[in-house]
């Protein structure tokens, strides 16, 4: 809001050099319809006209509108070109209305708001060329001859005014202006003390000097990071004055963005009197906090740290609701830690709630998160509790190795489970392995048994794919021109033992010629060149010296399997 502030009647402002030269407003006022007496310009003045076109009038007026003709008229005169100064007549014309100067930005400070403006320059100071852009907001008013100072001019700030903004120079935190809130060049409202921080004019801030602003950097990205790093090695009372403020507000910090890692140090460098109250208060809002983006951190953090009993403590108010929390974004996470972190025995209840239906491990073992939580309990439940678990599972393996997440459960098996399943998985697969192994996700857990399970169970995948001598279209040859299945043909050939690598060649022979037209069943060939480089064992049927015209380029014959050194 602008504010205006008159000046005496009688003054009068002259210009610090004639308005005249190239461009100047000299033409258009060269008199006022409503004269008043100035003082002269001085003769040094009247002797060096301006040679430019300076920015502003000689002085903002309001003119009366009668006086527009002469306006007009006298705008017709204004020449850009080289002119010699017209006579400056003795006085310099002013209409009678009472000078205004426009204060902008004061904003609701009123007149208080004149003191931490800028001085204005010497106003007795030699006279400068209007040319000058280095004039007082280079408008023209730094060459002002004489002013009015009460009407600009302002006794200098005292050391302890604060300006508007940010103070200049660093003051205690205890300070009063750091409790006031401002808004800071990213548009959020923050204290003071914050926001220096944030902008790097504190740079020697400690635990003691935020003191009472805690919560408040808790909440800020910066501010988080600053408290946790103090947090790991603050002594006791530091950690204490800290805590003293964080659990005032404990609740809202678990759920922030930046408050919750703030909460995660205090369990993990806290004091044990400290992790009790967080503890605390955690009960009553398990549920809460384990369905929250950032809760469920927390709860994970507080499963590290704290006993046996304040476990069972968490543990309890999840009991009627585990379903809830394993298909859950977030609350799924949860889980997977207490299975982790609480002994076995206390885990009956979520074994119990996977196997009270007869659908709910397949369910759970197809759903994106579900499928993290049976591969939890896989690894470290007993054996006891994996049994009605795997059951489940054995009853749709040949459902769950097609799904995009049931085969990462059926791969987990595979690692963690027993002989017996591990027997059971190839068995079936073996039933359609052509059909799987060209699957893009069934073929993975074919994979995974070749590189997981015995010999024997290697063996038995590898054998139903070379099928039966002289078929001419065996399963072989169909997987080494899939775009999953060659993979699963590759695997074989790295798992494969020498009999059974001899036989996948034997089945592979006739067929090299039509292999060497698709992309994939070249990466075959090439896989098996590199074995037979490595065994030093030749693939060609002629010598070296015959023409490359007779030379397939993998040429295999008998001659190969005569050498007595294993694949």
């Amino acid at each position: 809001m602008p504010i205006t502030v008159p000046m005496q009647e009688n003054a009068s402002m002259a210009l610090a050099s004639p308005p005249t030269g190239y461009g100047g407003w000299g033409p258009v006022y060269q008199t006022n319809p409503m004269p008043i007496q100035a003082q002269p310009l001085p003769e040094q003045v009247l002797n060096n006209p301006s040679p430019t076109f300076f920015g502003t009038p000689p002085f903002s007026n309001h003119y009366d509108p009668n006086h527009m003709t002469n306006l007009t008229s006298s705008l017709g005169g204004l020449t850009l070109g080289h002119q010699q100064p017209p006579v400056i007549p003795n006085n310099l014309m002013y209409p009678p209305t009472q000078p205004i100067f426009m204060m902008q930005g004061m904003g609701m400070q009123g007149m208080n708001g004149m003191q931490n403006m800028p001085q204005m320059p010497n106003m007795h100071a030699p006279f400068a060329p209007m040319g000058n852009q280095n004039g007082y907001m280079a408008n023209g008013f730094g060459q002002m001859s004489e002013i009015n100072h009460q009407m600009i001019q302002a006794p200098p700030p005292q050391p302890n005014q604060q300006r508007q903004g940010h103070p200049v120079q660093y003051h205690p935190p205890n300070n009063r202006s750091f409790n006031r809130m401002e808004v800071g060049t990213d548009g959020v409202m923050r204290s003071a003390l914050l926001d220096d921080f944030r902008n790097n004019r504190t740079p020697h801030l400690t635990i003691n000097d935020i003191t009472g602003h805690v919560c408040e950097f808790a909440q800020d990205q910066h501010g988080s990071r600053f408290i946790q790093q103090k947090l790991e090695r603050a002594p006791a009372r530091e950690k204490q004055l800290i805590f003293e403020e964080i659990i005032k507000q404990v609740h809202h910090l678990m759920r922030d963005v930046f408050g919750n890692y703030v909460v995660q140090k205090f369990f993990e460098f806290g004091m044990p009197d400290q992790k009790k109250r967080l503890c605390d208060a955690i009960r009553g809002n398990v549920m809460d906090l384990a369905l929250q983006m950032y809760g469920c951190r927390v709860i994970q953090k507080a499963l590290e740290a704290i006993d046996e009993q304040q476990q069972l403590a968490v543990l309890k108010e999840m009991e009627s609701q585990v379903l809830k929390c394993v298909k859950d974004q977030n609350g799924n996470h949860v889980v997977q830690k207490i299975i982790e972190k609480v002994e076995p025995a206390r885990l009956q209840f979520i074994v119990d709630a996977f196997v009270k239906q007869t659908d709910t491990v397949f369910q759970l073992s197809t759903h994106p998160y579900g499928c993290r939580v049976i591969q939890r309990v896989l690894e470290y439940c007993s054996e006891e509790q994996k049994e009605p678990i795997l059951r489940r599972l054995h009853e749709s393996i040949k459902l769950l190795v097609t799904d995009q997440y049931g085969n990462y459960v059926v791969q987990h098996v595979i690692e963690h489970g027993s002989e017996s399943d591990r027997q059971h998985i190839v068995s079936q697969i073996c039933q359609d392995v052509l059909r799987f192994s060209q699957h893009k996700f069934a073929s993975n857990v074919i994979e995974k048994c070749l590189t997981c399970c015995s010999n024997e169970h290697k063996n038995m995948l590898i054998a139903s794919v070379c099928g039966v001598p002289n078929d001419p279209n065996p399963p072989l040859m169909q997987m080494m021109r899939d775009q999953y299945a060659n993979y699963v043909v590759q695997k074989m050939l790295d798992v494969a033992d020498s009999v059974h690598r001899k036989k996948m060649l034997f089945t592979i022979k006739p067929h090299i010629q039509q292999l060497k037209k698709f992309n994939y069943g070249k990466h075959i060939i090439t896989k098996l060149e590199k074995y037979f480089n490595k065994s030093g064992l030749t693939t060609q049927v002629n010598p070296p010296a015959q023409p490359a015209a007779h030379n397939n380029g993998f040429n295999m014959g008998m001659d190969i399997f005569q050498q007595q050194q294993p694949f």
